[in-house]
């Protein structure tokens, strides 16, 4: 679990500074590399390569998580959430917005994924050996949210709401664990995001035209190269 709090650490650093380098007016590094590691388990991949620089070990290390996230998706959320991350069940959108959703949450409640991790052998882990459960009060489910869709009278942010107060009602408790609460979080927006092949490009039937915009021909693109 610290190497995947490391990934997502790393991802998000990773993502946040190429959105930056494109508002500031630079050109993103957009070689074929940086395209193919958008793809979440070669990014993976590249980053246990930076880090043991060998092969075998590199493949020994990704090995060994596999069967960790085979053998703990039905125990954890946090091994289901990376597993689907791995199957690219969730796209690389999914994973920002996962990643955003976990910053805010870890500045609001001001802990950190990682270092918990680090605390089971300090007499920090439950009896399950896992760290001990970090959950959300029903208040402060309504600040993260409201921190990440801007405000709480956005109709995304009072239907994700909804989602959460439903699963409260069913659990019969005011609180939801973190992990809980950051799967409602990307599985609703995974849900809430278009299709493929729901967009209608120049439609013959005297109807308005619906025009693809250009972040989505730019990924049409990318994924043609591919």
């Amino acid at each position: 679990m610290r190497i995947i709090e490391d990934l997502y650490n790393q991802r998000y650093e990773r993502d946040t500074s190429t959105m930056n380098e494109g508002d500031e007016g630079k050109s993103p590094a957009g070689n074929a590399d940086d395209q193919l590691s958008q793809r979440f388990p070669i990014f993976v991949v590249q980053q246990q390569l930076k880090v043991f620089g060998l092969k075998a070990l590199v493949d020994s290390t990704c090995w060994d998580i596999l069967y960790t996230l085979h053998e703990g998706r039905t125990k954890q959320v946090e091994c289901e959430l990376f597993a689907r991350f791995l199957e690219e069940y969730y796209d690389p959108d999914d994973l920002l917005y996962f990643l955003y959703v976990r910053s805010v949450i870890q500045k609001e409640l001001k802990i950190d994924f990682r270092s918990r991790w680090s605390e089971i052998g300090r007499g920090g882990a439950s009896r399950t050996g896992t760290p001990h459960p970090v959950f959300l009060n029903q208040q402060e489910c309504r600040t993260v949210a409201r921190v990440v869709f801007g405000s709480e009278s956005d109709p995304l942010c009072r239907k994700f709401l909804r989602v959460v107060e439903e699963q409260l009602t069913a659990s019969g408790s005011r609180r939801i664990e973190v992990m809980q609460y950051l799967r409602l979080a990307v599985d609703d927006y995974h849900d809430s995001r278009p299709a493929d092949g729901e967009e209608v490009v120049g439609m013959a039937t005297g109807e308005e035209e619906v025009q693809m915009g250009k972040e989505e021909q730019d990924r049409l693109v990318r994924d043609a190269e591919r």
